[in-house]
């Protein structure tokens, strides 16, 4: 029987549609698609609900028939006692290998840290600042799911690479339409002389703190206006006046050496005019 991860790329195949396509129908990210294809991971029962719906494709039955089955494997009874043993020997060595991973990772979660402390008296030795570090190091990995904390989290500045300027504009009414509308304005431009060359900007309207709609726009859109020099960029967006939380943006570029970067920010709309 083909996996759930064989069966989601062939039914998204075979509707014509693309990672990004069906991570926007479902409300997800096109990498947290592309970990469902590769069989990293697996997603909850309501998103298999948007799946099959978006898909026309029933998940929902073959992941209960896939629960029934870890359940009870193969229908088994106190006759099969043989083959239960030969299925626990199975998963011995993988479940010994995951507790030493684990109690690995507590050493150098809680118990290093505690053996680095510096003891009482010794003088500190001298540490290279933080801004000497590579800024693709520094920032923080991209979640899987988007919350409104990740955008609001900041970003890290870094010596000698391109820096970001962020500004960003709310107005209502600005096209002097009949009902309230929000017209938002953001600009960006790289402010310490190096040179950025910006390559996409992903937008997040928010509903809920981890609840989103999701759309990309990459430079050769046309969606994000760059001057003549190439060092400010401008992207605009609108909707009515309504209940919402707000926008988020990441801002994704590379420099002349080709060292990528990005840089997020976040509009909060429950504090926005609304007349």
């Amino acid at each position: 029987m083909a996996t759930f991860a064989e069966q989601l790329t062939e039914a998204r195949k075979a509707a014509g549609m693309t990672q990004e396509e069906l991570a926007n129908a479902v409300h997800v990210t096109r990498t947290t698609i592309s970990s469902w294809e590769r069989g990293r991971t697996r997603p909850d029962i309501d998103t298999l609900r948007l799946i099959s719906k978006a898909l026309q494709w029933d998940f929902i039955a073959g992941e209960a028939e896939a629960q029934e089955n870890a359940a009870n494997p193969g229908g088994n009874t106190p006759d099969t006692s043989d083959k239960l043993q030969a299925v626990r020997k199975k998963w011995l060595i993988p479940s010994v290998i995951a507790a030493a991973i684990l109690l690995t990772a507590c050493f150098f979660l809680f118990i290093l840290p505690l053996l680095k402390q510096q003891p009482a008296g010794v003088p500190a030795r001298n540490l290279p600042p933080a801004a000497a570090l590579n800024l693709s190091d520094m920032l923080p990995e991209e979640p899987e799911v988007f919350t409104i904390d990740w955008f609001q989290g900041g970003n890290i500045r870094a010596k000698d690479e391109p820096w970001l300027d962020v500004q960003t504009q709310v107005l209502v009414n600005s096209d002097n339409q009949t009902e309230p509308f929000w017209r938002y304005i953001l600009t960006f431009e790289e402010a310490t002389g190096h040179t950025f060359h910006f390559d996409q900007l992903d937008w997040f309207c928010f509903w809920a703190p981890d609840r989103y709609n999701y759309r990309s726009f990459s430079a050769a859109s046309g969606a994000v206006w760059a001057d003549d020099n190439g060092g400010n960029w401008e992207f605009i967006g609108g909707d009515p006046v309504q209940d919402m939380e707000g926008y988020g943006f990441i801002i994704y570029g590379h420099d002349d050496a080709g060292n990528k970067m990005s840089f997020r920010t976040y509009i909060d709309m429950t504090k926005a005019p609304r007349e």
